[in-house]
């Protein structure tokens, strides 16, 4: 899937299909960097995902970009694993 970042994230935030959300967020794996609301974008989409594969990759986009928060959601992510 090809595309820019604001078109990519746009996809995303509009689609409901789990494939979909995938191919989106390894396209935008492909860039050097991501904007800070990309990276708002994507922390609420793993809030938003619990349970779901799409949260993995969103933890791998965050921490590709540097994100600070993606310590704290990996801890959470952790923490959830070990309640199941």
């Amino acid at each position: 899937m090809g595309g820019d970042e604001k078109t990519l994230i746009s996809k995303f935030k509009a689609s409901n299909n789990i494939d979909e959300k995938m191919d989106i967020l390894f396209s935008m794996k492909k860039f050097k960097s991501i904007s800070e609301d990309t990276k708002n974008t994507l922390v609420k989409a793993y809030k938003e995902e619990k349970g779901s594969k799409v949260q993995i990759v969103i933890l791998e986009l965050l921490l590709k970009y540097n994100d600070a928060r993606s310590r704290d959601l990996i801890k959470d992510y952790l923490q959830g694993e070990n309640k199941n």
